[in-house]
């Protein structure tokens, strides 16, 4: 019955005059217009003609997302610019699902070692799976060239052609090879870096940075080109799209930090001539960047006269170019797919033509349906629904309603389903405009005491040195911006509200309206912000440094950097990947690379923590889970190799980016602590690897396709200029200087080291007759063969060295070179390695040497051949604090040059896990040795040569080496002046000491014994010449008394010793010419803390640098007169020192546990330091309640004073209180902490402010 009364309803239906039904049906969304056009042929052709006239197809914009989780599921959303609405695609999920991309404007395909799948139809409803390519790819172009895929490049085997090709015919079903890509594709022969567009016949490729072209044809197998497409010079990024046989280029010009504009032009395909279209807007362009205004790349989908267009680091937004009678229109739009929940999945943009047909197949499979997402206009809406209604019931008054009805009322069911609720909203904001404006004032106050509240909470944190969380901030950001709006509204537009219209006989209901919704939107906003400021805590412990504090401070991205770092962010991205290996020649900047790279991934959010060892040529794994593991802020329980790496397995996260630097063999990762291949609970963690050797990067990898390698190489000679000119300076601009400039910079041949280390040996030579010098030897010198090192970054580290200004310079380079690589070189040691080698000419004193040194050391920084440093330990933070100097470190091939270059005068075998000693019978012409840092087990070797050269012998840092003072070798050092044995074992006893043989060495200047047990001080006495002596954290199990003899001691370090007996006051007054005396922290047991008697100070007349630790109950007499100390540093109190304290080296005190009342009663000695103190630290005071006056009986109110650290002291009030002052100072017009620059204030319960009274 309903078919036969369809077909009478199609032969007797009335033609509809439809111009208003058309004109509402070009409004519909395409997928309820489908019902629609099954009513009836008369429907069906307003539909459709209504589709051709009024609203016409426009291409969709299709969003696919992909978990990065398994299993990998996706996810398909449109946008229709026709009707202006968001649809999910609802379908069955993926076959062979593995990381989802796509190529030109509407081909999907994944790659897996087994399977290439591929769709190319507008909804892509069907998908095509196939053999994979013979040679295994990782990031290849593909392209659909009309019916051939043509895949190329993106090889991830080293044997295989990185710029092979291989088509598969889609006819066919057969795969086929033909001609490589060019070869000057070689380095960027992956879709990271090349953008392809394609019609029925070519491929055109383009290098996104270069703008290079090329054009493939399939039917022949042919490459053509090189095309220059870079209509303007200024380009720096490209990409090409093609539509309707119509070549579009999309370039950005200016700079990632200064993007000026970005413009599209239509290529000639034949000629390649450009003729621009179109340029953004500056204002969408400012939109198009990141949140750190940042625009370093764009991505584009073509089709017809539509491009999309958005930026691949945020897809928040999409931007929209529609061709309109030869100009452009653009818009934004937001896509709705993007929010928190899907930030961390992969977005896969493609553009369609979609229309009816397109939705029905779509829509015959059961399991496939169109749900609505948005949809804007609701008076339009109503209308549509209106009418559709009043149609349906003019032209079919008495038509079967099931046939004629259903249809219809799914399409108005559907409108008026999203209209009616908006409407009455929409018609209340004129009513209840008055209501809505007190409402938010009220809300803003609310807002605003919530505000404060979390304010204060803010401060309280950040009193106690504690990190406030990034949402925390974000929030009040938030509070702040949307009250000072609300503010101006209320302010500006709230007041309009009694604006009359017609002459003033009516309300102005417009006003009113747009009023009271802009007060209830507010609202709406002020509420949802209430409601995030709900935070459980708002701060957290201060984390580790990270990586932030290895970051390199003057980075340069140059064009070539800048792409090698895009493919590595690229390859951080991918899922798929999880070892990313740089390889590139020692110098041109991989270490310097990785630190920005580790920088920016946290920047990004791409990692929840970034680590960084360096690996080095000796692996040690204990140095490098300790590195790893302070960046992590992690402290290790266990002893062994093994234990540490379970206990730093168990602490990485599930998101850590882990840099390892300076590989040059395989290293099992396994045996550090890093999980690889990562398990589940790793499975976001990433490894990137530099290396100079590539093979390094192939077997450190687990898989092919998870390993991508990464080739580093040397600047442009654009970029080399630059580089150069920024470390000499624009006198290289001269016309004098400018011919021989180059002649200079070319011989670095664009390694950054050697353009840098160049540029500042020649910063002062403003004479032409210099530069061409150097540039003869540069040209003459003739470079060892070092591994790793290449010849021009030899060759320029050489002229460095010998432009260095004077001898004392070049000696403190090559002292350097001593140092195990990597190492953190504490510069007091070289100022005592050169006292003993008597490397400093016209220096009196230690403190003038240490000058001289620090200058050296600071110049040599200055010419890039060495490196500042931070000390990285505890015993190296405790070494800082006795030390006007600080921590250096040379760069691994700075440090194999210098080894080059001193050759014949040092033999270095330092850090390479020696176990057993050198033939010390061939070592007899050196004049320096070191062995430092290795593992050498047994005693010292017996020679029977005289080692008459040798000067410096280090053989520090061998924890199992046993010596003895008796051991012959001694005897064959006669020439020595420098010995360091720190932290070996000595092990003879006493009664053992039947031949002495450190007597011998009756030239002996420095001798440094760290870390040891003390079983005897005996042979000190044969030691007339000792100027320097260090016992730093050494067990005496004996008196020292035998330093009496050694008359000419200039610095004592005995710093946290540990002693059984003091040391006499007569023993210290016999070191007449004691310059230094460091006892910081020492101890003879747990309560009194200062190894010597105080009365023995008196009589050093050279004193000039003292630190000490001295129980506050046994200062000394009140009669000792001290010296005029230049530097001192004395801790008073119980407390030992420890790695928590701020401390600086001049003239510092701090006071801890200590009552104001016994302070009052210290003899004058302790007062007049006290006065002389710039740098204070008080802490536990349990009287204190105002650093003055209570601290005034010190006298000069404390004008000399510059740093102040106050920390739990349970009764402090104020800084200054001037109401307890008996007579203020102002009334005598005297000043009060006058040079006061740094206050640290910490866990002050009871503070209340910084002054009190008037002042």
């Amino acid at each position: 019955m309903v078919t036969v009364s369809k077909v009478m309803v199609e032969e007797q239906e009335a033609p509809i005059h439809g111009d208003i039904l058309e004109a509402i049906l070009s409004h519909v969304p395409l997928t309820d217009l489908v019902p629609a056009s099954c009513v009836s042929k008369a429907w069906k052709r307003a539909v459709f003609s209504s589709l051709r006239n009024f609203n016409r197809l426009k291409p969709w914009l299709i969003v696919h997302t992909q978990s990065s989780r398994s299993p990998y599921a996706t996810t398909t959303h449109a946008y229709d610019p026709r009707s202006h609405v968001w649809v999910e695609i609802r379908q069955p999920p993926i076959r062979y699902v593995s990381a989802l991309r796509s190529s030109h404007s509407n081909l999907l395909y994944m790659l897996s070692p087994s399977k290439l799948s591929f769709s190319f139809d507008p909804l892509h409803l069907t998908w095509h799976h196939v053999d994979a390519p013979l040679v295994w790819r990782t990031d290849p172009i593909v392209a659909l060239v009309g019916h051939r895929i043509v895949v190329a490049g993106g090889a991830c085997d080293f044997e295989d052609d990185p710029l092979a090709v291989e088509i598969y015919d889609v006819e066919s079903r057969t795969w086929d090879t033909c001609q490589s890509m060019p070869a000057v594709l070689k380095d960027s022969a992956a879709s990271t870096w090349l953008s392809v567009a394609s019609n029925n016949h070519k491929l055109f490729v383009i290098e996104k940075h270069s703008g290079v072209t090329h054009v493939f044809d399939p039917e022949t197998k042919t490459w053509y080109g090189p095309y220059d497409l870079r209509p303007d010079q200024r380009i720096f990024f490209s990409v090409i799209a093609f539509s309707s046989n119509r070549l579009v280029l999309v370039g950005l010009i200016g700079g990632s930090d200064t993007v000026e504009s970005l413009k599209l032009w239509e290529v000639d395909c034949e000629t390649f001539e450009c003729r621009e279209i179109g340029e953004m807007p500056l204002t969408l362009v400012e939109k198009l960047k990141t949140e750190n205004f940042q625009l370093s790349s764009v991505s584009v989908c073509l089709t017809g006269n539509f491009v999309y267009l958005y930026n691949p680091l945020d897809v928040e937004l999409v931007f929209v170019c529609e061709f309109v009678d030869g100009g452009c229109m653009w818009r934004s739009i937001r896509n709705v797919v993007a929010n928190d929940r899907t930030k961390m999945e992969r977005f896969v943009l493609t553009c369609s033509t979609v229309g009816i047909d397109e939705v029905k197949a779509a829509l015959r499979s059961e399991n496939r349906r169109f749900v609505i997402l948005v949809v804007g206009g609701w008076l339009l809406a109503l209308m549509m629904a209106m009418c559709l209604l009043f149609c349906n019931y003019y032209f079919f008054p008495s038509r079967d309603l099931d046939v004629t009805m259903d249809p219809v009322c799914s399409v108005v069911g559907k409108i008026l389903e999203l209209s009616v609720e908006p409407i009455w909203n929409n018609i209340s904001y004129i009513f209840n405009h008055k209501k809505n404006i007190e409402n938010l004032r009220g809300h803003i106050e609310n807002l605003e005491a919530r505000r404060n509240g979390m304010q204060g909470s803010i401060d309280a944190a950040i009193r106690n040195r504690e990190e406030i969380r990034g949402d925390v901030k974000f929030w009040i950001e938030k509070v702040d911006l949307i009250k000072q709006e609300s503010t101006q509204f209320l302010r500006d537009d709230a007041t309009n509200v009694n604006k009359k219209c017609f002459h003033g006989w009516f309300p102005d209901l417009i006003t009113r309206y747009q009023v009271g919704k802009k007060a209830a939107k507010k609202i709406l906003e002020i509420q949802h912000l209430q409601g995030e400021g709900k935070f459980e805590n708002i701060s957290f412990d201060a984390p580790p440094p990270g990586i932030r504090s290895m970051s390199a401070r003057n980075f340069v991205a140059y064009k070539t950097t800048e792409m090698a770092m895009m493919k590595v962010i690229e390859a951080l991205k991918d899922t798929n990947i999880d070892l990313i290996g740089i390889h590139g020649m020692g110098g041109v900047g991989k270490t310097t690379l990785v630190k920005e790279i580790g920088k920016k991934g946290e920047e990004e959010k791409l990692f929840k923590e970034v680590v960084m060892a360096v690996v080095s040529q000796n692996i040690d794994l204990k140095k490098i889970q300790g590195q790893i593991a302070d960046m992590l802020g992690l402290k290790f329980e266990s002893e062994s190799d093994t234990g540490r790496a379970n206990e730093l397995r168990n602490r990485l996260n599930d998101a850590t980016l882990i840099i390892l630097d300076d590989v040059w063999e395989r290293v099992n990762v396994e045996d550090i602590g890093i999980p690889f291949p990562f398990d589940e609970a790793h499975k976001n963690c990433k490894i990137v690897i530099t290396t100079r050797r590539e093979q390094v990067c192939h077997v450190m990898g687990t898989r092919r396709e998870s390993t991508k390698i990464i080739c580093l190489d040397v600047l442009s000679e654009e970029e080399s200029w630059d580089l150069f000119k920024r470390n000499v300076g624009d006198i290289v601009e001269s016309p004098t200087l400018n011919t021989v400039a180059k002649n200079v910079f070319q011989e670095c041949r664009g390694l950054p080291l050697a353009l840098v280390t160049v540029g500042r040996a020649m910063k002062s030579k403003d004479k032409p007759e210099e530069w061409i010098e150097a540039a003869q030897e540069l040209k003459k010198s003739m470079p060892t063969n070092i591994e790793g090192v290449d010849k021009e970054v030899y060759k320029s580290l050489k002229l460095s060295y010998d432009y260095l200004k004077d001898e004392e310079t070049k000696t403190c380079f090559l002292l350097c070179c001593l140092f195990p690589e990597d190492h953190n070189i504490f510069i007091e040691d070289l100022v005592r390695y050169g006292i003993g080698l008597r490397i400093f000419k016209n220096v009196d004193t230690l403190q003038e040497a240490r000058r001289r040194v620090n200058t050296v050391i600071k110049n040599l920084q200055d010419s890039c051949l060495l490196l500042t440093s931070e000390p990285a330990s505890y015993d190296e933070r405790c070494d800082a604090v006795v030390s006007e100097s600080g921590f250096t470190k040379m760069h691994d091939i700075v440090r194999d040059v210098a080894i080059s270059i001193a050759v014949d005068k040092y033999f270095v075998r330092a850090g390479v896990n020696l176990e057993e000693w050198p033939n010390m019978e061939t070592l007899g012409s050196y004049n320096g040795i070191s062995l430092m840092c290795n593992r050498i087990c047994n005693g010292l070797p017996v020679s029977r040569e005289l080692l008459q050269k040798l000067q410096i012998l280090l053989v520090q840092d061998n924890e199992s080496l046993f010596w003895s003072y008796s051991d012959e070798l001694f005897s064959r050092l006669k020439a020595l002046t420098v010995l360091d044995m720190s932290n070996t074992v000595a092990t003879v006893q006493p009664h053992r000491l039947t031949n002495n043989c450190f007597g011998d060495m009756q030239y002996l200047r420095t001798l440094i014994l760290n870390d040891i047990t003390v079983l005897d001080n005996n042979f000190l006495e044969n030691f007339k010449s000792l100027e320097v002596l260090s016992f730093k954290r050494c067990w005496f199990e004996i008196p020292i008394n035998m330093i009496e003899k050694l008359t000419n001691l200039r610095l004592l370090d005995l710093t946290g010793i540990k002693l059984d007996h003091i040391i006499p006051a007569n023993v210290i007054s016999q070191l007449s010419r004691l310059e230094e005396l460091h006892m910081f922290g020492s101890i003879i047991d747990w309560i009194i803390s200062c190894p010597i008697e105080i009365a023995g100070l008196q009589s050093l007349s050279r004193l000039k640098v003292l630190s000490m630790s001295l129980d506050a109950t046994l200062i000394g007499p009140e009669d000792f007169t001290f010296p005029d100390w230049e530097t001192f540093l004395i801790d008073l109190g119980v407390q030992l020192f420890g790695p928590g304290r701020e401390v600086s080296n001049a003239n510092f005190m701090s006071l801890e546990n200590i009552l104001v009342q016994a302070m009052m009663l210290w003899p004058k000695w302790v007062k007049r330091l006290f006065k002389r103190t710039n740098r204070l630290r008080l802490d536990r005071m349990k009287d204190l309640k105002n650093i003055l006056p209570d601290l005034s009986f010190v006298g000069d109110n404390l004008n000399v004073l510059k740093q102040l650290h106050l920390s739990s002291a349970i009764e402090f009030e104020y800084l200054i209180n001037t109401k307890e002052w008996s007579i203020p100072p102002m009334e005598h017009n005297q000043q009060v902490l006058s040079n006061l620059e740094k206050l640290r204030l910490y866990q002050l319960h009871s503070f209340k402010g910084i002054c009190h009274g008037s002042y």
